[in-house]
């Protein structure tokens, strides 16, 4: 029987914060990050899915997300689905690839267990989470949503990419309040990762995004208008 250990690896995590502070473009260091870091925030999340009725029935399918993906063509204009298909940046299938590079890590993300089904839960909902909150693909965009995402999760990988995107902005005052209010309206929103994906993808963007208590990010619109 193989012991599974979701301890933070903070030997590895250190090496990867230095190599990601050095260029942070590079997604491969990005998911090792969340696989050294991450672990006790995977159990957290997934034992948050079992107080409640519906979280516990996606806890108990274990579906994954990837599967939707043939289904986002048919979703209807102005949809969370038919947003997210015409917003990507990379296709899903790359981001899979750079997850899975190295044999261990390969290994691990691909495993059937309930805490690496919902690392993958984290890595696949990504850029819908891009798509829910309005920030963009870019640095000053990415650095926002880690903010939000930090605030949903608690998990460490975000929380060390927020102080990387501090940085990648050159502590610019409104990049900075932006970072700061998106940390804010992810505590404040509806916890997305026990969002019932299937049916979210046909709803409409607006109002899914009502429902969800997501708010405008107002020093996000100030930033990139100036």
């Amino acid at each position: 029987m193989t012991k599974l250990d979701f301890s933070i690896r903070w030997k590895e995590a250190a090496k990867l914060a230095l190599t990601i502070l050095k260029d942070h473009t590079k997604t491969q260091h990005i998911l090792a990050l969340a696989h050294a870091l991450n672990g006790p925030a995977l159990k957290r999340s997934y034992e948050r899915l079992l107080t409640t009725q519906e979280g516990g029935e996606i806890a108990c399918n274990m579906p994954e997300f990837t599967d939707l993906y043939s289904k986002l063509p048919e979703c209807p204009e102005g949809s969370v689905g038919h947003t997210l298909l015409t917003s990507q940046k990379y296709s899903l299938e790359m981001v899979i690839k750079y997850s899975q590079r190295g044999k261990r890590n390969r290994a691990w993300i691909n495993m059937k267990h309930p805490y690496v089904w919902m690392s993958r839960r984290y890595r696949d909902t990504h850029d819908l989470f891009h798509t829910l909150t309005g920030y963009k693909m870019d640095t000053f965009g990415e650095a926002s949503l880690t903010a939000f995402s930090y605030a949903q999760t608690g998990a460490l990988q975000w929380g060390f990419l927020v102080l990387v995107g501090f940085v990648k902005v050159k502590f610019h005052p409104l990049k900075v309040a932006s970072i700061i209010e998106a940390f804010y309206h992810g505590k404040k929103a509806k916890w997305i990762l026990s969002e019932n994906f299937e049916t979210m993808i046909y709803e409409d963007l607006d109002e899914c995004r009502k429902r969800l208590n997501i708010r405008k990010a107002r020093f996000y619109e100030k930033a990139i208008k100036n």
